[in-house]
């Protein structure tokens, strides 16, 4: 989840797991970071260094996206290759 400053991208996150009937603010922290291992959220720039630490870093040579919760809106796609593509070029 990604967008231009990342404040949409964490809403959006947090209305995910509302639908899901979880509270993310309300998660003792360890708790929240489970619940959030396979999510990259925040603007372009958390976006990409977050995959790099956790993905490529550790020696994987690519990746697959899921846009579930903003694939549909205009400019979603086309961020996350922009941003993604500097990471796998």
């Amino acid at each position: 989840m990604m967008d231009e400053n990342g404040d949409r991208a964490r809403e959006q996150q947090r209305a995910f797991f509302r639908g899901r009937g979880v509270d993310l603010d309300a998660l003792p922290d360890q708790e929240r970071a489970a619940a959030t291992a396979r999510q990259f959220v925040g603007d372009p720039d958390q976006v990409a260094a977050d995959p790099q630490a956790r993905v490529l870093d550790p020696g994987v040579d690519g990746l697959i996206v899921n846009l579930v919760t903003n694939g549909h809106q205009p400019g979603a796609v086309d961020l996350a290759g922009r941003t993604l593509r500097k990471l796998l070029g």
